[in-house]
């Protein structure tokens, strides 16, 4: 999996403990199944269930997919000009089919 991250994103995640936690939710719709991400600094209780991802960055990206399927291409934003928060993007989409 290729990470990108976007301006800002990696002091925001460093100076909130340094490790991004991004998890695929699957929700299904009258169209069938969509997978979003969610991105965050705070350490989810079923932490145990994320994998590592390799990025080259100063922090560490953990993530958690549903099912088999991951994205090509993980692109990591902050997002929010009055409270930033991270923001994670299926191969640069909000959902993926």
């Amino acid at each position: 999996m290729e990470v990108e991250a976007g301006p800002g994103l990696t002091q925001h995640v460093l100076a909130h403990g340094g490790v991004l936690w991004v998890r695929a939710d699957r929700r299904s719709c009258c169209t069938g199944s969509i997978t979003t991400l969610r991105a965050g600094t705070d350490r989810p209780d079923d932490a145990a269930g994320y994998g590592p991802v390799p990025t080259g960055l100063p922090i560490a990206v953990r993530f958690r997919g549903a099912g088999q399927r991951r994205p090509d291409r993980l692109v990591l934003e902050l997002r929010g000009r009055r409270r930033p928060r991270p923001a994670a993007y299926w191969d640069g989409c909000v959902y993926a089919l």
